[in-house]
């Protein structure tokens, strides 16, 4: 059984505190970690609110606790001993026990929420993870964790200090998970671009085969398309075909059907229509000079 959690900071003023959108909680006697035997100790949680220029330093020495931060909105900076990295909204970032550490608003108001927790295990357990100690693109805060949390600490029952872990664990693979789900994507997308504009003067080159080149269903590569890029990869892949077709327009003096045919186009009547639509201009207006 633990000690009774009533201690709110928000009812306690302090001067890093920018604004009344700031709150946070903690565990009574924070000093004072539970007798009960789990990997690590919920201890505070809560969401700043700074207004542009605001500037905050922070001696590591008192803090023997990990720090979990997940950007909302607006933008600053934190400078530690790793270096001095920008923190946007979705933005993911942890300190280990007594790092120091400085902050300084950018954009108004710069909102994230933080939580942390101690512990003889607290730091092996956070390096366990293999976060970069930079921060990392995550999206979109899970706040109602982070609520869920907060609220835990104001219960006293070791259940509730074992969901708490749990919800530490939940927040690190949505951090974690989804830095490596945007960095895969990224890998895939640069992928296909190299095959597009490899491939794109081949006139039986399409989603397919770029899908079947990739290893990957035509579902999940338009969804990487459209997300990374805003375009289908079928746009994508023509627009290709049109750029090089343009250049070519301009630049030499090839016949129509070998520009159709070095660009990957299926017949000059399709040529024509994709190059109208693109640049509203026909490929002879367009080799003339008249727009484009």
């Amino acid at each position: 059984m633990f000690l009774e959690v009533g201690f709110m900071l928000q009812n306690k003023k302090h001067n890093w505190y920018d604004n009344d959108f700031s709150y946070g909680s903690a565990r009574p006697m924070v000093q004072v970690q539970p007798s009960e035997p789990l990997p690590f100790y919920p201890r505070s949680c809560g969401c700043f609110s700074y207004n542009r220029g605001f500037r905050r330093v922070e001696n590591g020495a008192h803090k023997p606790m990990v720090h979990l931060f997940w950007g909302i909105s607006g933008s600053g900076s934190f400078e530690t001993v790793h270096g001095k990295f920008c923190f946007c909204g979705g933005d993911f970032f942890y300190l280990l026990p007594f790092e120091s550490w400085t902050i300084v608003s950018a954009g108004s108001p710069w909102r994230y929420r933080w939580l942390t927790f101690d512990g003889v295990f607290a730091q092996a357990f956070m390096e366990a993870y293999g976060i970069p100690r930079h921060p990392i693109a995550a999206g979109k805060c899970p706040e109602d964790l982070f609520e869920e949390f907060e609220q835990g600490l104001h219960c006293r029952t070791t259940g509730e200090w074992r969901n708490m872990i749990a919800l530490v664990c939940r927040i690190l693979a949505y951090a974690r998970d989804r830095n490596e789900s945007e960095r895969h994507s990224r890998k895939i997308l640069t992928d296909a671009q190299d095959f597009c504009r490899i491939l794109h003067g081949n006139p039986d080159f399409n989603v397919n085969s770029l899908a079947e080149h990739l290893n990957l269903n035509r579902v999940s590569l338009f969804r990487i398309f459209r997300s990374e890029l805003g375009v289908t990869p079928s746009d994508y892949i023509a627009d290709l075909r049109c750029s090089h077709a343009l250049e070519l327009l301009r630049y030499t003096e090839l016949p129509l059907r070998e520009i159709v045919s070095q660009c990957g186009f299926s017949d000059q009547a399709y040529f024509c229509r994709c190059m109208k639509k693109r640049f509203e201009k026909t490929p002879s207006a367009l080799r003339n000079g008249d727009g484009g």
